[in-house]
C-alpha cells in the first residue's frame, strides 16, 4: 500500500484539479459520444439525487468486480480526506453555475475524489466507471448520474454553458 506523499507524487493530474481556484469555469471540453451532456445544474442535481427515472447513481459508481468495503481504513484514509476537503471547501474557491443546485456538488467531489486517491493508494486499477469519472472531471464536467439501465445507457456530465467571460 502506497503512502499519501507517495500518491500525490503519483497523481499530479488529480493533484493540480484540486489546487484550481475555480471549477467549472468552461464548458465540458471532453469526449462527447456515449455522455448524456447537460447544462441545467438543476437537472444535475435531479440525476445527482435520483429524482430521475435512471439508475442510483451511487450503486451504479459502487458496481462491478470491486468492493469499497475492500479498501481498509487506514491513517491515509485521514489525510486524504483533509487534503481533498480543504481543497475543495476552500473559501477562495468558485464553482459557478454549479452552485445554484447542487448543493451536494462539494460533498460528491470529496468523495469522489477520496476514491480516486484511494485506487492509487491500494495500487489497483481503477474500474472503468472511475476512469471515466476521472476522465470527466479532468475536462470541467460533473459526472453526475446515469441515463438507462447500467451497464447499458450513458453517463450524464454537467456541463457549465453559461457564459462566464
Amino acid at each position: 500500500m502506497r503512502n499519501f506523499k507517495e500518491v500525490l507524487r503519483l497523481e499530479p493530474d488529480l493533484v493540480n484539479f484540486l489546487q484550481k481556484e475555480e471549477y467549472f469555469e468552461k464548458p465540458y471540453h471532453g469526449l462527447k459520444d456515449n455522455f448524456l451532456i447537460i447544462t441545467d445544474p438543476k437537472v444535475a442535481d435531479a440525476y445527482f439525487n435520483n429524482i430521475t427515472d435512471a439508475g442510483d447513481w451511487e450503486d451504479i459508481q459502487n458496481s462491478g468486480d470491486w468492493d469499497i468495503d475492500d479498501v481498509p481504513s487506514t491513517e491515509f484514509d485521514s489525510e486524504n480526506l483533509k487534503y481533498v476537503s480543504d481543497n475543495f471547501l476552500s473559501k477562495n474557491k468558485k464553482y459557478h453555475n454549479a452552485n445554484d443546485a447542487a448543493e451536494n456538488l462539494q460533498d460528491n467531489m470529496i468523495s469522489d475524489f477520496c476514491r480516486m486517491f484511494d485506487f492509487c493508494c491500494m495500487e489497483m486499477d481503477a474500474p472503468p466507471i472511475w476512469k471515466t469519472i476521472r476522465y470527466v472531471y479532468l475536462h470541467s464536467g460533473w459526472p453526475c448520474g446515469w441515463d438507462g439501465d447500467y451497464p447499458n445507457g450513458r453517463m450524464v456530465i454537467f456541463s457549465n454553458e453559461v457564459n462566464l467571460k
